[in-house]
């Protein structure tokens, strides 16, 4: 008998930078996480503390992965 296991991928966009006010396209350049997207991430991972994640993947930017530590902490 074949066994499916599911997998369910999230994908998770950064949080508000510091130019995110001024409507400044921010690309490559590494920017950071405002307060205010320090507080998005947090609230995002206490929407998803009851799921369990085998593995977290983010890109070298600082605001991606200082949004993804926050996330994945809990």
């Amino acid at each position: 008998m074949i066994s499916l296991a599911e997998t369910e991928i999230y994908l998770i966009r950064h949080g508000e930078t510091t130019l995110t006010n001024a409507k400044q396209y921010v690309g490559s350049s590494d920017i950071p996480l405002s307060e205010q997207g320090k507080a998005q991430a947090r609230q995002l991972a206490e929407k998803l503390r009851a799921a369990q994640f085998d593995a977290c993947y983010c890109s070298p930017l600082g605001r991606c992965r200082d949004t993804a530590q926050i996330v994945a902490a809990p």
